[in-house]
């Protein structure tokens, strides 16, 4: 005997179903996994809902949501059945072992009620109305002091050009210097 997996299927009818038809779709599903071997946990009706893209020209469906533990060998054949279906547009298994294990969101009625009577239990000031919280002391988290980066002092970056040094012999020249002394004096004789 296969082992029970969990499943979600999602399956999405024509929109074009009357009721009756659409009762009649979803029971023959129903039957079809009870039948053979799998349990249905839960069966969701989203209803009417528009298509993101068309399938077979229509742009809405009715989506069903189903949680189903079935066994892995029916699963081929249950895809082969909803593929023979001509009013089902898709349909999409979705192996959620996860949720087997997963804790329950939902309080039962005694936790419900255990919480309701600690709620009840409370003080309440009668001055104010207000719930009379007792102060407990609570370790403040340790805040930790913002540092100050110390300004440093930054040391120039000086480019110096790599200059060969003229040889002993030669006088070194101001050659700009000498530049600008020649232009002057072409200026002025021109005038």
């Amino acid at each position: 005997m296969d082992e029970l997996r969990r499943y979600e299927l999602f399956v999405i009818f024509q929109p074009e179903l009357e009721e009756e038809t659409l009762e009649a779709r979803i029971d023959w599903l129903n039957n079809y996994i009870s039948n053979n071997k799998g349990e249905i946990i839960e069966v969701a009706r989203k209803g009417k809902r528009r298509l993101h893209y068309s399938i077979r020209k229509f742009n809405q469906g009715i989506d069903v949501i189903y949680q189903i533990n079935l066994p892995a060998s029916l699963l081929a054949p249950m895809e082969r059945q909803l593929n023979l279906n001509e009013d089902v547009l898709r349909y999409l298994f979705i192996r959620r072992d996860e949720l087997q294990e997963a804790p329950r969101l939902v309080a039962t009625p005694e936790e419900l009620r255990a919480e309701v009577a600690e709620l009840r239990a409370v003080p309440v000031d009668e001055m104010t109305g207000e719930v009379a919280v007792e102060e407990t002391p609570v370790d403040e988290p340790a805040v930790a002091e913002p540092t100050v980066a110390e300004p440093t002092v930054a040391e120039p970056i000086v480019d110096e050009p790599i200059v060969d040094e003229p040889a002993v012999d030669e006088p070194a020249v101001d050659e700009p210097a000498e530049a600008l002394a020649t232009a002057d004096v072409v200026e002025t004789s021109e005038e």
